[in-house]
């Protein structure tokens, strides 16, 4: 199951919606904190639609320690973002549920977002919605 946390957070570099919502079953449920509970595949691709609409020239989640005892899977890391040509980073932490036909069925997401947005707005950008 912790190569499915893996290839699941690997594969937001390369930002292509229909491959992130592919690892989560149709019942899924993704609570991202300051954004709120997500439920069903159809509700978690229009978060991810947001997500990668705001202006984030690439993403790259930096894996610092994972543990998985059976269908659950946490882990702890740093989300790099580049933004107008400059870099940023928040980190984060988040604890899976895997099935056994390895989809995500519950992934439960903190950060704090106020040390990115302070980032952010002391580099001159807007902060994105």
């Amino acid at each position: 199951m912790e190569s499915v946390v893996r290839k699941f957070l690997a594969a937001f570099t390369d930002r292509n919606v229909d491959e992130l919502v592919a690892f989560f079953s149709d019942d899924a449920v993704f609570i991202d904190g300051p954004r709120g509970v997500h439920r069903g595949k159809e509700a978690i691709r229009s978060e991810f639609e947001a997500e990668l609409a705001m202006g984030f020239e690439s993403i790259k989640i930096d894996v610092n320690s994972l543990v998985a005892n059976g269908g659950i899977v946490m882990m702890e890391g740093v989300e790099n973002y580049i933004i107008g040509g400059k870099p940023f980073s928040m980190e984060t932490i988040g604890a899976f549920d895997i099935n056994r036909d390895g989809l995500i069925t519950r992934w439960r997401y903190s950060y704090d977002l106020k040390p990115l947005t302070d980032q952010i707005e002391s580099a001159g950008f807007n902060v994105p919605t």
